[in-house]
């Protein structure tokens, strides 16, 4: 408790000294986020986005505040922005899946949680959330989605396992330099493969 206070009084002293500072504005927002003062922390972010609407930083603790406030529609919404702001992150991606669950989204949830899994290199995690999806899967558009997410745990999965392969190989006997080729040319081929899909 006192180092909350002590953490308060040293936002305020920052920006009595740098007023206006997006940073310093961010943080303190981020704070008082962390220590479950929405009320406190919404003005601040909002004040440090309308002076840097570019910081995804800013935008993604927006989104977990409104998510926070169980104003879920607007969360998810500034969530997307940030995800189109920095692709492929899997923090930002959990979070949204957590937001799109929250709201009773739970096809969209299961995507979302699998990405992110993905992108934090844990495939087991990824195939659970993909089966969930696949159960909640009802639209053409929701079918597509599935598919698209499964290519990617599938092509994640399938150059996990050539690394690993290859890995043992070179543990067991001395790697040729045709070895290392061969090896190459079947990960250039996932690639390929992956992005005519």
């Amino acid at each position: 408790m006192k180092r909350n206070q002590e953490a308060e009084k040293a936002f305020e002293t920052a920006r009595t000294e740098c007023p206006g500072d997006t940073l310093i504005l961010r943080e303190q927002g981020r704070f008082y986020f962390t220590i479950g003062k929405m009320d406190k922390a919404a003005p601040l972010l909002r004040e440090a986005y309308m002076r840097d609407p570019r910081d995804a930083m800013t935008l993604f603790f927006i989104a977990r505040v409104d998510a926070a406030r169980k104003n879920y529609k607007q969360a998810i919404l500034t969530m997307r922005r940030v995800a189109e702001m920095v692709p492929r992150d899997r923090e930002i991606l959990y979070h949204l899946g957590r937001m799109l669950g929250e709201s009773g989204n739970y096809f969209e949830a299961h995507v979302q949680l699998a990405y992110a899994s993905l992108y934090g290199r844990n495939p087991k995690q990824a195939m659970f959330h993909l089966k969930k999806a696949e159960g909640l899967a009802k639209t053409t558009k929701q079918k597509r989605s599935y598919a698209s997410c499964k290519r990617l745990s599938v092509h994640n999965l399938l150059v996990k396992k050539l690394k690993n392969d290859f890995s043992q190989l070179s543990m067991t006997s001395k790697r040729t330099d045709s070895d290392n080729i061969l090896f190459l040319q079947l990960l250039e081929a996932c690639e390929i493969n992956y992005s005519s899909t």
